[in-house]
């Protein structure tokens, strides 16, 4: 069962992603149709999964943001809907 984190899951995901064994794939297809639930209708997510009870205390944000879209496109999924807040949070020079 994956993690009741969403952050940590899309590590998972980001790091196992390039592994050649069937084992790491089963992981990788697994949490990311985790991740893909726990995905807000607006395309963030947050850092705590909705099964979990500090769920409704952190807002979705970008950190968790980045790392879950990344997660996700390791199996072909597209996170367009999320561009524009990705892109909204910069800094003046653009990073």
């Amino acid at each position: 069962m994956p993690d009741p984190l969403n952050f940590i899951t899309a590590l998972a995901v980001i790091a196992l992603s390039g592994v050649d064994r069937p084992e790491a794939a089963k992981i990788v297809d697994g949490a990311v149709e985790f991740l893909l639930w726990e995905q807000q209708a607006n395309g963030l997510w947050r850092y705590w999964a909705e099964t979990n009870e500090q769920s409704g205390f952190t807002p979705a944000d970008t950190d968790d943001t980045a790392c879950c879209s990344l997660a996700i496109a390791a199996r072909g999924h597209k996170t367009a809907a999320n561009v524009p807040l990705l892109l909204a949070n910069r800094d003046p020079r653009g990073r």
